[in-house]
């Protein structure tokens, strides 16, 4: 006769040890990482683990720090950068650096050190009738390359409103210019507050510089929106970051935690089955 042995170690312990041996991966949001920025300290801070702040000055008085997102002023998840480095509104915590200027303005951001080759995100944002030139230096100084700054972004003229979900409706473009030692973004068209260059050093960067260009007349002072982001070094792949967010890290051990599912199954079996004749 057949008779159901019990096993020395209930199937709980096998599912408790399978959770302890495989640890649950971090959530996006300590991965990457919006940069806010503070109009009282010149700062510009990360939340996430190991991200590089930095401090900034700007030559003109006429700046202002948006921490109120207006509604139709974010990155939806499908524009170019929202899809590496995630959507950033709505959301009042979200912020960016608002400059205007009746003839001209110099952004500088300086970083406490050098931040990884694709980890750092940038765009300039409401290029109507502006230009607005950027340089960048490595942590010696020397300057970075157009095709270094541009790095790996893609898609680098871009409008925010174009894109399913954004709340505003606009697509107009700025025109991208790549020179040795600097990229020149221009706007070719009046009133577009979602026209949009950005950019992903592919190198190590230190300094950024912005030289905004207002091109109307002095009589109508022009603005700029400037926006950071930042990941941590492991989630600087492109493509890999282009996922949704899941709320798991994309480096979560997945065929471990499926072979655990496939051990717990089977010890569950075996529980049950384990048979002496």
């Amino acid at each position: 006769m057949s008779k159901i042995k019990s096993l020395k170690y209930p199937i709980s312990v096998a599912i408790s040890a399978l959770l302890v041996l495989v640890p649950l991966a971090p959530s996006w949001a300590s991965i990457n990482s919006w940069g806010n920025w503070n109009e009282l300290e010149n700062t510009l801070g990360f939340s996430g683990a190991g991200m590089v702040n930095a401090d900034w000055e700007v030559d003109v008085e006429t700046f202002e720090v948006d921490d109120t997102l207006d509604a139709d002023e974010y990155f939806v998840s499908g524009t170019p950068i929202g899809s590496v480095f995630g959507a950033n509104g709505p959301d009042e915590n979200t912020n960016f650096l608002k400059v205007t200027a009746a003839n001209s303005a110099i952004l500088t951001v300086e970083f406490a050190a050098a931040v990884p080759a694709g980890s750092l995100g940038f765009a300039i944002s409401d290029l109507d009738t502006d230009q607005v030139t950027v340089e960048a230096t490595d942590l010696s100084g020397n300057p970075l390359s157009g095709e270094q700054i541009i790095g790996s972004a893609t898609i680098v003229a871009f409008n925010y409103c174009d894109y399913p979900g954004s709340p505003c409706v606009d697509t107009a473009v700025p025109g991208i210019t790549i020179n040795a030692e600097n990229v020149v973004a221009e706007g070719i068209e009046s009133s577009t507050d979602g026209s949009t260059a950005w950019f992903r050093p592919n190198v190590a960067v230190k300094t950024i510089i912005f030289t905004f260009l207002n091109k109307d007349e002095p009589e109508f002072p022009s603005s700029a929106r400037f926006w950071f982001a930042q990941s941590t070094p492991e989630n600087n792949n492109p493509e890999e970051n282009s996922l949704a967010k899941t709320g798991f890290d994309y480096t979560a051990p997945v065929s471990i935690f499926g072979f655990g599912i496939a051990i717990a199954s089977a010890g569950a079996i075996l529980y049950l089955r384990s048979r002496k004749t």
